[in-house]
């Protein structure tokens, strides 16, 4: 499995400099993650910082290394409803939200399974991707009520500080198995050289990283589960043209073009892509049949 190493910021750090940004590409860090809620307030830098990792490549003097793919974290705990929490990190990003390949679902305090899928629901109805952050401990030390199987449907993002970069969760064995993991926090606060302050160090699934049509659900299609997708991919492409608002029309314009590459193949695709068409169709006035 190829992987991309990365980085994740929180507000500790301020505002990173576009130097700061370039040291971090030629040292081949291609994924910049940057906390958008912290569970109790939001971080004032993370548009800004999510811009630069995200234009670094197009500033002059232009140097020959690669694109960064972002994401965000948003820490869901006790005191804060999902929604809130969700909705606070998505104004956070502010203009950088439908540019991110993910939105991680932070989970590091007392809660329950119930409030990690409402997060999830609330991120797909924004036209996010979901993972979910946590690790370990959160399990072993029954932080987390309810059926923790309910939980592993959405990709992993997990932290354990065993200082060897790989993707195997299995080597944790208070996490629930088999469990998708797209990302491992592997190594915690430490400095770079070159670098004026401290970061932890992870690893993630490129190809899922990259790709934000990953391949998940590629179960062939019946006759009648055609003719659904294709009037799901219609009603979403008139929303292209119709009098929606801008933001909808660029969400339907990414939706249209992926619902389309897997209705093409005659396979399902994700089952998030059909909910956030759903959730698109609702915002737009229009509901989905």
């Amino acid at each position: 499995m190829i992987t991309f190493k990365g980085l994740d910021f929180s507000v500790y750090q301020r505002e990173i400099s576009m130097a700061n940004v370039r040291r971090f590409a030629e040292r081949d860090f291609r994924v910049a993650v940057v906390g958008s809620w912290h569970g109790g307030s939001d971080n004032p830098y993370a548009e800004e910082n999510l811009r630069k990792f995200r234009i670094h490549h197009t500033v002059e003097p232009v140097i020959d290394v690669g694109r960064f793919h972002t994401g965000t974290y948003m820490i869901v705990n006790a005191w804060h409803s999902p929604r809130e929490s969700i909705e606070r990190g998505v104004a956070a990003c502010g203009n950088e939200w439908d540019s991110l390949s993910f939105a991680a679902i932070d989970v590091e305090q007392e809660g329950d399974v119930d409030t990690v899928l409402r997060a999830e629901e609330e991120i797909l109805r924004r036209g996010g991707r979901p993972c979910l952050y946590t690790g370990g401990w959160v399990f072993g030390n029954g932080l987390i009520r309810g059926r923790l199987q309910d939980l592993t449907h959405i990709p992993l993002w997990y932290s354990h500080y065993s200082l060897s970069p790989g993707l195997d969760s299995t080597r944790d064995r208070r996490l629930p198995q088999p469990w998708k993991t797209i990302g491992h926090q592997y190594r915690g606060t430490h400095t770079v050289p070159g670098i004026n302050f401290e970061i932890d160090a992870n690893v993630f699934d490129a190809a899922w990283v990259a790709d934000y049509g990953w391949k998940e659900g590629e179960d062939k299609m019946t006759d009648e589960e055609k003719r659904k997708m294709r009037e799901l991919e219609e009603q979403v492409g008139r929303l292209t043209v119709e009098n929606a608002t801008v933001r909808n029309r660029r969400r339907a314009s990414r939706l249209f073009g992926m619902l389309s590459e897997w209705a093409d193949a005659g396979e399902k695709g994700p089952s998030w892509l059909r909910q956030q068409c759903r959730y698109l169709l609702a915002d737009s006035g229009t509901i989905p049949e």
